[in-house]
């Protein structure tokens, strides 16, 4: 068993519908598309297991790994259309306002972020973030924890 939804998602799994995470299956919209699943694992073995038997969807779906405060000897697995990803947000946003990469910050910690930072100029990262995005960084704040974001947003602001 890798996934089973009739479970509770916070432990080891779970599944966002248009940016709204969900406690339960019974909870997915049947008239909305899910928009992303997130596998936790809790070690590598797990972690590699989980790969290797979504290995065969890679042509279908985007499968991004990384890590996460929740489960730190583990991983981070999420899953998503390939049409869909961080960066084809930031960029509907850019159209939408009117502004450029070049006006444009993006905050992330994990290696599925990395479509994110393409789209922007600027990059922030979380000092418990991973440590190819903190190297990408042009600044590093703080966790979320310790209001890293609250660090963000002044900095940004000149405050």
């Amino acid at each position: 068993e890798i996934l089973d939804l009739t479970k509770d998602t916070r432990e080891d799994y779970g599944i966002s519908q248009n940016g709204r995470w969900l406690d339960t299956i019974q909870e997915v919209n049947s008239q909305e598309p899910i928009t992303i699943i997130s596998i936790n694992t809790k070690d590598k073995n797990q972690t590699e297991k989980v790969l290797k038997i979504l290995e065969p969807q890679k042509a279908r779906f985007h499968i991004g790994v990384g890590t996460h405060h929740y489960s730190p000897t583990g991983a981070c697995i999420h899953i998503t259309d390939k049409e869909a990803n961080k960066g084809f947000g930031v960029r509907y946003i850019q159209d939408k306002l009117g502004i450029t990469n070049e006006e444009s910050v993006a905050m992330g910690d994990m290696p599925m972020d990395e479509v994110i930072f393409k789209e922007c100029a600027f990059v922030i990262a979380p000092e418990n973030a991973h440590p190819d995005i903190k190297n990408r960084a042009n600044l590093v704040v703080p966790s979320v924890e310790e209001k890293g974001m609250l660090k963000a947003c002044e900095f940004l602001s000149g405050a």
